[in-house]
């Protein structure tokens, strides 16, 4: 039987993929309900955008993702926190340019209004060491 620790970890682990998933399909609804007020997203490139400037960017098509696989999730959660530390790959199309890369991340949940939310995700790219 899983502890209560346990099962939020599970539930936030599974928010994360979904959330991750909902950039994919251009999900919303998802990113809406799921996405603090105050979140705020730090990118590779220095780029800081809000909730709306994030959600604006998916329903623009500014950015447009075809591919964020989690490559590996450590959740750690701390009451009604949780930090998420992880790799993925991204396959996507910024501001018309293709992108292709390997990515480290850092998601920030609280639970507010009853629900886990994102608060926080910052991403940095992996170079790539030619060898």
């Amino acid at each position: 039987m899983l502890s209560p620790e346990e099962m939020s970890e599970k539930a936030v682990a599974e928010l994360n993929r979904r959330w991750m998933q909902a950039y994919v399909n251009g999900d919303v609804d998802f990113l809406e309900k799921h996405m603090s007020e105050d979140y705020v997203g730090t990118f590779p490139d220095g780029t800081v955008l809000d909730r709306q400037g994030e959600i604006e960017a998916v329903k623009s098509g500014a950015v447009t993702i075809s591919e964020m696989t989690p490559k590996q999730m450590n959740v750690r959660v701390y009451g009604n926190s949780a930090v998420i530390t992880g790799r993925s790959h991204i396959e996507a199309v910024v501001a018309g340019q293709p992108m292709s890369a390997d990515l480290r991340f850092t998601d920030v949940w609280i639970v507010q209004g009853g629900s886990w939310r994102a608060v926080a995700s910052q991403v940095t790219r992996i170079e790539q060491v030619a060898g």
